[in-house]
């Protein structure tokens, strides 16, 4: 089972979100059918500690790893549009489902290219929303009090929602 970037250092995470990265992970290894099943794991979960939030991410998951497992099938033919799937900005609100992806998503190449492919946004807007949570936030973000919606607030909330702030 391929492993990213998990160490003692690593804040516990919930089942849910443990399995979703093990999905991630199977994907990056090119390994389709492993990730479904632990993306479909996660989507079926009975337990009631499971967020609808989580279930959220699993099904994005599981519908865009359809995706990218037909066009793969598609390449010995020559007529594979993966990167041509959405806009390069679609100038769509991030939505709660979207932040959540991105932020149980491992930091690199692959996956921030599949995002930005499914979610139709540039490598950069990946790269922010990781900035937002986990890296040194502006002062200017960090003034923020939540009484007006930014961006950032909206990323913190789902990151604690997830459990990825301790």
């Amino acid at each position: 089972m391929p492993r990213f970037g998990l160490n003692r250092n690593t804040p516990r995470l919930a089942r849910g979100v443990h399995t979703l990265r093990q999905g991630i992970g199977f994907l990056q290894a090119g390994d389709y059918d492993a990730a479904l099943r632990e993306f479909r794991k996660v989507a079926a979960s009975k337990n009631p500690r499971t967020r609808r939030l989580i279930r959220g991410v699993a099904g994005f998951y599981i519908y865009n790893t359809e995706r990218a497992r037909k066009e793969s099938r598609k390449v010995q033919y020559g007529n594979s549009r993966l990167i041509k799937f959405a806009k390069v900005n679609n100038r769509s609100a991030w939505s709660d489902v979207d932040i959540a992806a991105v932020l149980v998503a491992p930091k690199n190449r692959f996956t921030t290219q599949f995002l930005a492919c499914f979610l139709g946004r540039s490598e950069e807007a990946i790269r922010f929303q990781r900035r937002y949570a986990f890296s040194r936030p502006l002062l200017s973000w960090r003034t923020e009090n939540g009484k007006q919606y930014t961006r950032f607030t909206q990323n913190q909330r789902v990151a604690d929602q997830l459990g990825l702030l301790s």
